[in-house]
């Protein structure tokens, strides 16, 4: 066992190398915490500012201009900015246009 400290202050009890840390319900027999769905769901993807121009193709300069004219949806915590991938792609497709020659 071993004790969690986080700036001096005594947060938890838990074994060294175990995924309890303290706060939740510790892990059931599958190692998943026992208050988490187990349905199939798929995890939202959260990436930064350079993560989400690498995947647009476009500079950061860009992103923070998508940021300001509302475009691109983020969350930001603190000073840290993260984007949803699949928001921002379907937030990108309300932009597409179509072809005259198609």
């Amino acid at each position: 066992m071993a004790l969690l400290f986080l700036n001096g202050l005594h947060i938890g009890v838990g074994a060294i190398g175990s995924e309890f840390d303290g706060f939740g319900t510790p892990p059931n027999s599958n190692g998943r915490m026992q208050n988490e769905s187990s349905s199939n769901c798929q995890a939202t993807q959260w990436v930064n500012k350079a993560e989400i121009a690498l995947h647009f193709k476009c500079s950061i300069r860009h992103v923070n201009e998508l940021m300001h004219r509302r475009i691109l949806p983020f969350v930001k915590i603190g000073r840290f900015v993260r984007f949803d991938v699949a928001a921002c792609d379907q937030a990108m497709k309300n932009f597409q246009t179509r072809s005259l020659f198609a």
